[in-house]
């Protein structure tokens, strides 16, 4: 009787343990049985190689492939081949071995179009991607489903070593998009990866000016999420232009921490203010070189009380709520239930709030006496006509004038 299967119901056979825990002697003792499938995939679409394989067992593998029944491109489900798993696993020596035999495909893309090199470059395994890159049959440039390039894939997860190497390489597009117009300079701007950021710069094919499909550029998301760093990297190496247009002046060095400033949608950002002048919302309405002069007050303070106790329950500055990037807080908060109420005086709803944002929005429309006027020409809505709410203030300035009242372009 052969182990491969046992009572025709557990689909996972010895042969299959033996490689995953890599017992070679009971795999060849299993091999050699009469009858013995060496090649049969588990309930989870697994091979005894791809097992091994994953799982990082040299000798386990080394056998396998020195049986001529077994397909060394025979993948899983998501159709990874034994070379892709121990590649994104960064099992360095079995990915050495593999090659070694003959008809290995080893830029073979699974049903993401990703092939060993995208994952090993996403996951930061350098030592698995300098084996991938001395093999001339393995193509840098190869795009997975999304466009995304191993560059890609390495930037927009801050691993700066593999970065290092692929660019290295003459023929690696360093300025590359993918379909939704991002280039491994935004994507390693987005996330805050300033050693990535001066890396590409030091490119003299990447433009650092190079906007997304919705007309975001590296230096607009990493001011919205507030990366400081990588903001002045990148202020340095946009072009008085871009600056100009996007109402963004170049702070020295020299002058410490950028400010910060509240963005329209209620997160506070590096961005500067726009360089028209303020216009006074009960004044008529003025607009200067077609861009909307308005800042909104920079003063505003949450007024809650929390009853979680991981939460401090004195004013924060909206800033601290609103972006955890940068707050000062005393550490990871893991309360699952949060609960505000409004501790402004003579508030008469009781009702606590599920969030710190719902309970911001209640307090501008309750308890602010300013409204927010539209400095859009002609607009009506200024004076006691404008609205209580922030945001409310923002839709109306994106449907009804096209514009974010930064002075950006929705």
């Amino acid at each position: 009787m052969c182990l491969d299967d046992f009572d025709g119901l557990v689909l996972f056979s010895g042969l299959h343990c033996a490689s995953y825990f890599g017992i070679v002697q009971i795999v060849a003792t299993l091999a050699g049985m009469e009858g013995c499938d060496i090649d049969k995939v588990d309930g989870g679409g697994n091979t005894p190689l791809v097992r091994a394989a994953r799982c990082g067992h040299e000798r386990v593998v080394k056998f396998l492939l020195g049986q001529e029944a077994v397909n060394p491109n025979g993948s899983d489900k998501y159709d990874w081949t034994p070379l892709c798993i121990a590649a994104r696993s960064g099992h360095e020596e079995v990915v050495k071995i593999l090659p070694g035999r003959g008809g290995v495909d080893l830029d073979k893309s699974d049903v993401l179009g990703r092939t060993p090199l995208h994952w090993t470059a996403e996951k930061g395994f350098e030592g698995v991607v300098k084996i991938l890159l001395g093999q001339d049959s393995v193509n840098p440039e190869k795009s997975d489903i999304s466009d995304q390039t191993p560059l890609c894939l390495a930037a927009g997860s801050g691993h700066e070593g593999v970065v290092k190497i692929l660019l290295e390489r003459d023929d690696v597009n360093a300025d590359k998009s993918d379909e939704y117009g991002q280039t491994p300079l935004y994507l390693a701007a987005r996330d805050g990866y300033e050693g990535v950021v001066i890396m590409l710069l030091g490119r003299n094919d990447v433009n650092p000016d190079k906007p997304n499909v919705l007309g975001q550029t590296p230096l607009s998301l990493a001011a919205k999420r507030g990366f400081q760093g990588v903001v002045r990297v990148l202020l340095e190496a946009a072009s008085p232009a871009t600056l100009e247009i996007s109402g963004r002046t170049s702070l020295p060095a020299e002058l410490g921490p950028l400010p910060l400033y509240r963005d329209d949608d209620g997160f506070y950002s590096v961005l500067g203010p726009p360089l028209s002048e303020t216009a006074d919302e009960d004044q008529p309405n003025g607009s200067t070189n077609g861009v909307f002069g308005y800042n909104p007050p920079m003063d505003k303070r949450f007024y809650g009380a929390s009853e979680c106790p991981g939460i401090r329950s004195a004013p924060l500055p909206l800033f601290v709520y609103l972006s955890p990037r940068l707050t000062q807080s005393s550490g990871p908060h893991t309360c699952t239930l949060r609960s505000y109420t409004c501790s402004a005086p003579n508030c008469t709803f009781k009702t606590p709030f599920r969030t710190k944002k719902a309970l911001n929005r209640h307090y501008e429309a309750k308890h602010l006496a300013r409204r927010f006027g539209c400095p859009a020409p002609g607009c009506e809505r200024v004076s006691k006509r404008g609205f209580g709410r922030y945001d409310n203030f923002v839709a109306h300035m994106r449907c009804a004038h096209g514009a974010s009242p930064a002075g950006r372009l929705c």
